[in-house]
């Protein structure tokens, strides 16, 4: 993998070492819409998750 680097920076400089894009997209893979995720996010603003009986003293996902 090296060796692969440095033969293409000898041949195509400093340009060919530039980073590619890695990772999924923004949004991608995402398990609720945008407006189910607006309305979780507004229940759980400015409220603790005993206001909702929950059984956890912070909100985690598995809390939510």
């Amino acid at each position: 993998m090296v060796s692969e680097w440095w033969w293409e920076y000898q041949h195509y400089g400093v340009s060919a070492l530039e980073q590619k894009a890695r990772g999924r997209k923004k949004g991608e893979g995402r398990t609720l819409s945008a407006a189910e995720e607006s309305t979780i996010q507004s229940a759980i603003t400015g409220h603790f998750p005993e206001d909702y009986e929950i059984d956890s003293a912070l909100w985690t996902r598995s809390a939510v």
